[in-house]
């Protein structure tokens, strides 16, 4: 029998049987996991500033809807003198190092849309936790909190915001959803974070 993720376009409960195959293989030792690619997580770009996300543990109400993943996405929050920030936060890494735990750090960056402060143009560190659905391996949910961020005379908080990775969604062209799948049914619950990182980092070489 495949053991490798065959995206389906019906109901995902027409997949329960199939799920829980794939994790009896798993178990067994029989799975034959993904290709592993190397990809070095970027080191800061010269010129931009460095802005380290903290006070992850803020609870997650006010976030914004879910949105699917992509390589750069919409971001909002405001200034510490009150003012509205609106911008883009494009991904360029994942990366764990132990000290953000249970999150890792997105890594990636911070443009704003409207230029109301600078403008801004920084590297950030985000933590983000990883919540795989409980009943289908290829959806993934990627989740900040409120996050602070500060660059020279500037502070910012990022509102909350959520990805979801899913597999059975529509993709941006040249994303394989069966290899997306694949990848994703490697993440474990719960998430083990360096692993998780590796992962992502191979998803997102697979986006636009």
């Amino acid at each position: 029998m495949n053991s490798t993720f065959a995206p389906q376009r019906g109901s995902r409960a027409n997949m329960a049987f199939a799920v829980v195959v794939f994790f009896a293989i798993l178990a067994s030792g029989t799975f034959a996991s993904a290709q592993s690619v190397a990809i070095e997580v970027p080191a800061e770009p010269a010129g931009f500033s460095t802005m380290i996300g903290t006070s992850h543990s803020l609870p997650l109400s006010g976030a914004s809807q879910p949105i699917s993943f992509s390589r750069s996405f919409p971001v909002s929050g405001v200034s510490d003198a009150g003012g509205p920030f609106t911008g883009t936060f494009e991904i360029t890494g994942f990366f764990f190092d132990g000290t953000n735990l249970p999150s890792l750090l997105m890594q990636g960056i911070l443009s704003e849309s409207m230029d109301n402060f600078g403008p801004v143009s920084a590297f950030v560190s985000i933590p983000v936790t990883l919540t795989p659905d409980p009943t289908f391996c290829d959806l993934v949910t990627i989740s900040a909190g409120s996050t602070g961020v500060s660059s020279g005379a500037l502070t910012l908080r990022l509102n909350a915001f959520s990805l979801t990775l899913d597999a059975l969604a529509a993709l941006p062209p040249g994303v394989d959803a069966t290899a997306l799948g694949n990848l994703l049914c490697t993440i474990g619950i719960p998430p083990d974070l360096s692993g998780a990182a590796v992962t992502l980092n191979e998803i997102l070489a697979m986006y636009p």
